[in-house]
């Protein structure tokens, strides 16, 4: 069973799941390629069924009608029938793997969302991956670029270095591998479930340069954790935003959103019972935590604001008055 909670966006405002609107985020097709190989059969796609022992294709989905149906064991239904017959326990379990699934697909022409590659790539396997070969900042680039930014010393383990591509083309192949930060982004329950990659340029390692930062997986409602889950978190929008909080709020336990528009959408374990939301000081940044405090405040979390005395956001105050 899934553990990821559905988000308000997927809400009406009295609670209850937006059942279609949910089912429109991901596309029916994708979901069956997970559970058995799919040709072309006319407007159709035809497989084994992936419920019940056959040799011949009954297996058929109907990627315009968005549902299924197989001739051989008389099950059917839509996307999340499909799940619920794949072994998610309940409808709320359907939806909310309906949710996690999401994340591996970005928004094909039409609208409707493919995974990259026609279902080749799986960008939260990715971004797993990268995470796992990843290495201890050290003495890095990585640790080159953040020294740079007066953020020496200690790094976090949710912090790594790694070469990992920019891009895949739609056959699976990455591109070229280059020098980056890369920034566990955890969901409510812990998992990675994504990564932010971060990166740094060997000749272009100091303050103001801002590298080039793209993520990868599910990085809505997750957030890097640089600290332990505790009653009072602070929740800031950058990596480096961050680290300059850890050090300025010595034992303060300091998360990122990986940027300032997944603010209101970081979902939080029990354990957390208040924010303090860490803001820029002009005016997106104040925007986005008004935004973030009506949403974290509608989920019974205590909200509480801070934006920085000196310069635009906490590592230029760090750098301006501290280093």
């Amino acid at each position: 069973m899934s553990s990821m909670a559905i988000p308000r966006e997927f809400r009406t405002h009295d609670g209850r799941i937006e059942v279609g609107k949910l089912k429109r985020s991901v596309d029916i097709v994708e979901v069956a390629r997970r559970l058995t190989p799919l040709r072309g059969s006319g407007a159709h796609l035809k497989g084994l069924c992936p419920f019940h022992k056959e040799r011949t294709a009954s297996f058929l989905v109907d990627p315009t009608r968005q549902i299924w149906h197989c001739f051989g064991c008389g099950r059917g239904g839509d996307v999340i029938q499909l799940l619920r017959d794949a072994g998610e326990p309940g409808f709320h379990d359907a939806c909310r793997r309906l949710f996690d699934l999401a994340g591996a697909f970005v928004p094909s022409a039409s609208g409707r969302c493919r995974s990259v590659g026609a279902a080749r790539l799986d960008h939260v396997a990715l971004a797993r991956q990268a995470w796992r070969v990843g290495e201890p900042i050290g003495s890095t680039a990585g640790s080159a670029y953040l020294a740079a930014r007066g953020l020496d010393g200690l790094v976090p383990h949710s912090l790594r270095f790694g070469m990992v591509p920019a891009s895949w083309d739609d056959d699976g192949r990455p591109g070229p591998l280059r020098p980056a930060i890369l920034a566990a982004a955890q969901d409510g329950a812990g998992r990675v479930v994504g990564i932010q990659r971060i990166f740094v340029d060997p000749g272009r390692r100091g303050y103001p340069f801002r590298p080039l930062r793209l993520s990868l997986g599910r990085i809505r409602g997750s957030a890097l954790r640089l600290g332990p889950v505790r009653d009072t978190v602070m929740l800031t929008g950058s990596v480096e935003d961050g680290l300059a909080l850890q050090r300025m709020f010595v034992g303060a336990t300091v998360w990122c959103s990986l940027g300032e528009d997944n603010l209101q959408n970081v979902v939080f374990p029990a354990g957390v019972r208040k924010v303090v939301l860490v803001g820029d000081a002009d005016a997106a940044g104040r925007a986005a935590v008004d935004r973030a405090r009506t949403a974290h405040e509608g989920r019974a979390i205590e909200v509480d604001t801070l934006f920085p005395r000196a310069g635009k956001d906490f590592n230029e105050e760090l750098i301006l008055l501290h280093v």
